[in-house]
């Protein structure tokens, strides 16, 4: 049997230059991933900011509002103004004004993307119609919906009314001990900037 040696000259070593290229391919997958991950938060700084501003228009006006930073959105409650009458959906003369002040509002809104129209309704439940509170629930968004589209005078063009979609979400997230909580008989309002990478 032949003994086997090996000697430097017969082991591959790397040489310099594939060290290098190594080298300076894994420093720019560090750059890269870095920059990456400070690009994310410099756009949450930035659209933290843009919020706080929108945020001191809304407070203007004198509406309430929540900033849900993440998903990049700014949500606008309407209970209190815009409430229903229960298995009722029709926009009311009362709701008429604060509607055209949250359509005022839409226009100022700096790069949204989408504006969701949420409509909410209470455990009442239907006879016979398991899905009666969802359905109820996307015609009040409808309602509100169809207002903000028809609405000639509410300072916005016709790009705001691309952005409009509705969704119903029956009741879900309504009181536990009063099925008739007129809080939960309401629509909401998301403005919606998109996610992070700019669709």
């Amino acid at each position: 049997m032949e003994n086997l040696s090996f000697s430097d000259e017969n082991v591959g070593w790397p040489s310099y230059v594939d060290f290098l290229c190594t080298f300076v391919f894994v420093l720019i997958l560090f750059v890269g991933s870095l920059l990456y991950i400070l690009s994310g938060d410099i756009r949450r700084r930035e659209f933290k900011s843009m919020a706080t501003g929108f945020g001191t228009v809304l407070t203007g006006h004198g509406i309430a509002f929540t900033v849900d930073v993440e998903g990049r959105k700014i949500r606008l409650p309407l209970k209190g103004q815009v409430d229903f009458d229960p298995g009722e959906s029709a926009i009311l003369p009362r709701h008429e004004a604060y509607l055209r002040n949250i359509g005022s509002i839409l226009a100022q809104a700096p790069g949204s993307k989408r504006i969701i129209v949420l409509g909410f309704a209470d455990r009442t439940p239907f006879e016979g119609d398991p899905f009666g509170n969802w359905r109820l629930s996307a015609v009040r968004a409808l309602s509100v919906l169809r207002f903000f589209y028809n609405c000639h005078d509410c300072g916005y063009d016709v790009e705001i009314r691309k952005q409009l979609t509705l969704t119903g979400e029956g009741d879900i997230g309504a009181s536990q001990t009063n099925a008739t909580n007129a809080e939960d008989r309401r629509v909401d309002i998301i403005i919606d900037f998109g996610v992070q990478d700019g669709r």
